[in-house]
């Protein structure tokens, strides 16, 4: 029974909606995924990332969705305090439950400006356009059989952060994906436009000596529908490593508006990440509590001519 409502799920969704974004928990380790404005905003040269996450294998066995993301960026310093990021991005997601399969590759730019800034701390904003072309095949009856289609999409996005050398840090962001409601219909005379994605999100981390607490939110809100997620990271930095490696551990949960929903904190979870000279890597994993099925995530970053935490 859990795999009927699973494949009714995926072949309904599939059609209109972007499941990505509002179930990755590592969000902020695809930063251009997140938000365009990220591109370039990171101490180095280059950066690449990736992430990859299977859910709900436990019930759909071989057929469980995947998704695998990668970018790289880097940035273009214009003087002291500001700097162009530009960046490409690459994903696809496949559901074999019901050959769903969505492919998508974006170029990213962004402008970025540091204000205010001592010797000690800076405030800093960022803008960025993200440009997209994607391309998705579904086979179900409900499009009555295999159809193909691709789109162009845009994305643009903003943040402000605050850091410090003391590792009280800030960031408040939005972005939103889709504002140019790109037809997704498998008909050349259907329409199933996307609705508008946004982005919201924000942390603050809380130092204490060489630990720190870091809360996190994030928001999905696609058409009338949200997915929230809070997360409270435990981070234990190396000694004598400039607050540059460190590792850390956190729970998480992850709440929706669907009608009709037993359990509105839908996911329950725990995340580990560990960064060491330039390198990022990190594992989540959660439950779903009314499907009782789980997802594992996978993630990787490394930045070239990687930088102290100074800011």
């Amino acid at each position: 029974m859990k795999k009927i409502i699973i494949l009714i799920l995926l072949s309904t969704f599939f059609i209109k909606q972007e499941l990505y974004a509002q179930v990755i928990t590592q969000y902020e380790l695809v930063p251009l995924h997140l938000n365009p404005a990220n591109a370039g905003n990171f101490n180095g040269d280059v950066r690449v990332s990736t992430l990859h996450y299977d859910r709900w294998r436990s019930v759909l066995g071989a057929d469980a969705y995947q998704n695998t993301s990668l970018a790289v960026d880097s940035r273009i310093k214009l003087s002291k305090s500001s700097y162009l990021g530009a960046g490409i991005t690459g994903g696809l997601s496949v559901a074999g439950a019901v050959n769903f399969r969505d492919d998508k590759i974006a170029i990213t730019g962004s402008f970025n400006q540091h204000f205010r800034k001592t010797e000690n701390s800076h405030h800093a904003f960022g803008v960025g356009l993200d440009l997209g072309r994607g391309f998705r095949q579904l086979t179900a009856s409900v499009v009555g059989g295999l159809r193909t289609t691709n789109y162009m999409d845009l994305g643009t996005g903003a943040y402000y952060q605050y850091v410090s050398k003391s590792r009280f840090n800030v960031q408040i962001a939005y972005a939103i994906f889709h504002f140019n409601r790109p037809n997704v219909s498998f008909s050349q005379a259907g329409d199933a436009e996307l609705d508008p994605i946004s982005h919201i999100y924000a942390f603050v981390e809380l130092p204490i000596k060489n630990y720190s607490i870091i809360p996190r939110y994030f928001s999905f809100v696609e058409g009338d529908w949200s997915s929230n997620q809070v997360r409270v990271d435990n981070r234990f930095y190396f000694k004598n490593s400039n607050y540059s490696n460190w590792i850390q551990v956190g729970p998480f949960g992850k709440f929706t508006t669907l009608p009709n929903q037993e359990y509105p904190l839908h996911n329950l979870g725990v995340l580990a990440q560990l960064k060491i000279a330039g390198f990022t890597v990190g594992f989540s994993f959660d439950r779903h509590r009314e499907l009782l099925s789980n997802t594992y995530e996978f993630s990787l970053a490394y930045i070239f001519g990687a930088e102290s935490q100074d800011p």
